[in-house]
């Protein structure tokens, strides 16, 4: 059953990394969390010492502990970020004509400049 646990975490952090760390540079972060969730995993399963007792598994724990913090206060600044981001929407518009009316998108006429069909040339 070890094995399905690493071989999950593992698929997880290549999930968040590749596909999905576009979006957010978070998810690089998590899928690296995730990556080594995987492979403390695996090295579990394939030696004989247990990693999740004694001052092995202090140090998994407080990684945990660690990775968690600092992935939340990300996420936390993120959202911070994008709420202030999409609260300023007035900046984008288009500001009005000095008379405050709104731009107009009518087709301007265009002016000939040179003779015009009805008229004969002498």
């Amino acid at each position: 059953m070890e094995y399905v646990y690493a071989g999950m975490w593992l698929i997880i952090g290549l999930l968040l990394i590749f596909r999905f760390g576009r979006e957010n540079k978070i998810f690089y972060a998590a899928g690296g969390f995730f990556i080594f969730m995987g492979g403390w995993w695996l090295v579990d399963a394939l030696i004989e010492t247990d990693l999740f007792t004694g001052v092995w598994g202090w140090i998994f724990r407080g990684v945990m502990a660690v990775a968690l913090i600092l992935m939340c206060l990300a996420y936390y600044r993120s959202r911070k970020e994008d709420k202030r981001n999409n609260a300023k929407p007035e900046e984008n518009k288009k500001p009005a004509l000095p008379s405050g009316k709104p731009e107009t998108s009518k087709p301007q006429e265009k002016k000939s400049h040179g003779n015009e069909q009805g008229k004969k040339e002498s």
